[in-house]
């Protein structure tokens, strides 16, 4: 359960290969678990044939929209020593699974930020099904000298999730369920696409511009500002605030009326979104890292909540990650496993990896 770091440097496809041949033997036996755990996780069973022909539409709609993580996409291929439909296979996996089976019990990620407190942050937990803990793996990547460098936390083989860079931009990411879900560019890989960035403006410009694939709520801050951002693959809405409480339902009056989530998950999102919004009153801005890491930690709805726990369940959400990122200061703390149980590293930015135990 240690928590890898690998630095990707170069061109794209080199970027791709180094991280490829890093984890080809986890990614092989990953994708060898029943396409990566889809059908463990599908009610109805995909063929093979049925799940390269998806793979092939998006990675179609991916060279098109952001040409070179489709770049990186290959390298991983080859430096993994699988098929390209398998490595695009990794990117789209929440897709797939969804694919003529629409979800309607949202991953119980819970996200609070905060900007012009002390100090400024965006925290969350990452929350998701089939046993997805091990896999998680801080990437460090370095393009040319026109982009940024990125801290991101991911999942082997996977080439973006959330993250910061060393601009001062920080992204955080939350599951909300529409029904206009279609082919298009994965919010995971939006997410890395908006982390060569320096700005939210320059972020929302993007957003609006790219074809995405399905709904989630992203949070957004730069040196300036924090927006929420809510999104259904075809709709998008802003709001802008000194802080951001998020959980799995829609809050934005102009766009709830999309939301899919069931009564249940929708119950307990909003449990999660009052405990988050009371501690952050009585904490009155000033929120230390480990302050977080103990509210991430809380069982006051167990076996769901801030800290699910799956009790063995793999089509169950349960907490695998939990970070909180202070892009002013390029400081990245994770948390890998449950909330309360993990053991808490500090990445820093312009750093050589350091991965420090805290």
């Amino acid at each position: 359960m240690g928590l890898p770091e690998i630095i990707l440097e170069g061109t794209a496809f080199e970027r791709g290969l180094t991280y490829g041949k890093r984890f080809g033997k986890e990614i092989r036996a990953f994708l060898a678990d029943d396409f990566a755990r889809v059908n463990l996780l599908r009610n109805q069973q995909l063929t093979e044939a049925k799940i390269r022909t998806l793979c092939e539409m998006y990675g179609a709609v991916t060279l098109e929209e952001i040409p070179s993580i489709y770049e990186e996409i290959k390298g991983l291929a080859k430096g993994a020593e699988i098929e390209l439909y398998e490595a695009i296979l990794l990117q789209y996996r929440r897709e797939i699974i969804n694919y003529q089976e629409p979800a309607s019990d949202a991953e119980d990620c819970s996200t609070i930020a905060q900007l012009g407190g002390s100090p400024s942050f965006i925290g969350q937990t990452i929350d998701l099904n089939g046993n997805m803990a091990n896999l998680g793996t801080m990437l460090r990547i370095k393009g040319d000298k026109n982009c940024p460098e990125i801290l991101m936390y991911t999942f082997m083989g996977l080439l973006g999730y959330l993250g910061m860079n060393d601009r001062g931009l920080a992204i955080g990411i939350n599951m909300v369920l529409s029904k206009d879900w279609q082919v298009g560019i994965s919010p995971y890989l939006l997410v890395r696409k908006l982390l060569e960035f320096s700005s939210v403006e320059a972020c929302l410009g993007q957003i609006k511009t790219l074809c995405r694939s399905s709904s989630r709520s992203l949070t957004i801050m730069d040196r300036e500002s924090l927006v929420n951002v809510e999104m259904t693959a075809n709709k998008v809405k802003v709001t802008e605030s000194d802080s951001v409480l998020h959980t799995n339902h829609y809050l934005n009056p102009a766009i709830v009326s999309e939301d899919c989530i069931n009564i249940f998950s929708k119950n307990s999102s909003i449990k999660r979104l009052e405990f988050m919004k009371d501690f952050l009153s009585k904490n009155e801005g000033m929120v230390a890292p480990t302050a977080l890491f103990d509210m991430f930690s809380s069982h006051f709805l167990y076996p769901v909540g801030i800290c699910a726990h799956a009790e063995g369940n793999i089509k169950r959400s349960e907490t695998v990650a939990s970070v909180v990122m202070l892009p002013r200061e390029g400081r990245f703390y994770a948390r890998k496993g449950y909330a309360c149980e993990g053991i808490t590293k500090e990445f820093l930015l312009g750093t050589v990896p350091c991965g420090t135990s805290i």
